[in-house]
């Protein structure tokens, strides 16, 4: 718990260097990228709609609200952005955390032109490295079906599908089911 109080006293979300691209804060400036990728057909083909900004002024609120969850010690969300622009092309982190359950939710979303080409997959060591740092005993993940690159990732870091929620996902207008995947780190 004390490694926790360390990382959220600094006020800022840790900073991760790769190859590509940086972990870093989300920033006000990232909203029109964002509006922009989550808003793509084949992103939002996975996005439960109340995830999907309609707006800028709704994309700045999403991030808004993600960058609080941080300053508020409920939440932890890294902004992706390529190394060369400093873009924003996805996010990834934890939209809860409960220091006392010892639990976080993952979650996790990429521009679509660059899926498959391993930036969630290098971004998701961090988040379970960050995970391990605040003693979390559990990681959990709600994937809407059909989502098959999600679950693959999940998967290959060793999270198991504990069940189905039978069409609790409204979804481009149809009900579609989700799934929990979980790790235990503990």
């Amino acid at each position: 718990m004390d490694a926790a109080k360390d990382v959220f006293s600094r006020g800022n979300v840790p900073f991760y260097e790769e190859e590509k691209f940086f972990l870093r804060d989300l920033r006000d400036n990232d909203a029109l990228s964002y509006l922009r990728y989550m808003t793509n057909d084949e992103v939002m083909k996975y996005l439960p709609t109340y995830l999907i900004p309609e707006s800028l002024a709704a994309s700045h609120s999403t991030l808004s609200y993600l960058r609080d969850l941080f300053l508020k010690k409920k939440g932890c969300t890294w902004g992706i952005s390529l190394k060369d622009t400093d873009k924003l092309i996805g996010t990834i982190g934890f939209s809860y955390i409960s220091f006392i359950n010892r639990i976080g939710i993952v979650h996790f979303d990429l521009d679509k032109s660059l899926w498959g080409q391993g930036f969630i997959r290098t971004a998701f060591k961090h988040v379970l490295e960050f995970a391990h740092q605040m003693e979390l005993v559990r990681v959990q993940a709600s994937v809407v079906s059909g989502n098959d690159r999600a679950i693959k990732i999940l998967e290959k870091f060793g999270f198991e599908k504990e069940g189905t929620h039978r069409k609790s996902e409204l979804v481009q207008g149809e009900h579609k089911d989700s799934h929990t995947y979980a790790i235990i780190l503990n």
